[in-house]
């Protein structure tokens, strides 16, 4: 009968060829022994149990994460579903005369959604606001700081637009002809890019850069030959309305 001895890799009569047999026996995954070679699944099953705390830990806090994590887009809709509502009674308020009161709603809604279309909608009421009370200074700050903190693709365009129409009712030519040249990098094919090349032609021309304006001016009949920007564009470069094909 071959007992076993503390240390001992062989029994009397074995052979180096047992090796393999005895190094997978649990006898030398006990604490304090040299681990003998292991299968994949022994090395899984041997760690598991070595960690079992942390693992029931990890999956606890996954669990705890998704349940956060749904909570959070449940809080969400719920914020955006009031903000809709708050939307409505800041343009009433608007609409009313009382813009403190419909400043404050937006102000409520933009802080609890600053990054969802709600809030930003609401910015660009607040800037709209102000550009019709000839505030541009402070519309130009509400417009900035949306955009610097969304990527939107249905409002950082609005939003740009906005802060160059603002420099531009504050006579900041040159801040509004970068705002308008990033605009048409950018958006090339939004709906507002007709205008905002008109309004670069123009804003060059007031910058004393006839060429540059022109230019501008030239390349709006290019894009737009069939529309009423390009016979306006004709007209501010002083030849007439657009001819149209019949």
């Amino acid at each position: 009968m071959v007992q076993f001895r503390p240390g001992a890799i062989f029994g009397p009569g074995e052979s180096k060829s047992e090796e393999r047999k005895i190094m997978s026996s649990t006898l030398y995954t006990l604490r304090g022994r040299s681990p003998g070679r292991q299968s994949a699944t022994d090395r899984l099953f041997s760690w598991a149990r070595e960690h079992r705390a942390q693992l029931g830990l990890a999956l606890g806090l996954s669990v705890l994460a998704g349940g956060f994590a749904a909570l959070i887009i449940v809080n969400r809709g719920r914020l955006a579903d009031r903000g809709a509502d708050q939307l409505t009674m800041a343009r009433m308020q608007l609409s009313a005369g009382r813009q403190n009161e419909a400043f404050q709603i937006l102000d409520e809604v933009i802080k609890g959604n600053r990054v969802n279309p709600v809030g930003l909608q609401a910015a660009v009421i607040k800037g709209d606001a102000f550009m019709q009370t000839e505030k541009f200074a402070d519309a130009s700050a509400v417009y900035e700081e949306a955009y610097t903190r969304t990527n939107h693709p249905a409002y950082k365009p609005i939003l740009l637009a906005g802060m160059a129409a603002a420099a531009v009712e504050m006579k900041m030519h040159a801040e509004a002809v970068r705002h308008f040249q990033l605009f048409l990098k950018d958006y090339p094919e939004h709906l507002l890019a007709p205008r905002a090349y008109m309004e670069l032609g123009r804003l060059h021309r007031a910058l004393n850069a006839p060429e540059e304006s022109r230019k501008v001016f030239e390349k709006v009949v290019a894009l737009y030959p069939k529309s009423l920007w390009a016979a306006e564009a004709q007209s501010e470069m002083g030849g007439g309305p657009a001819p149209r094909n019949s």
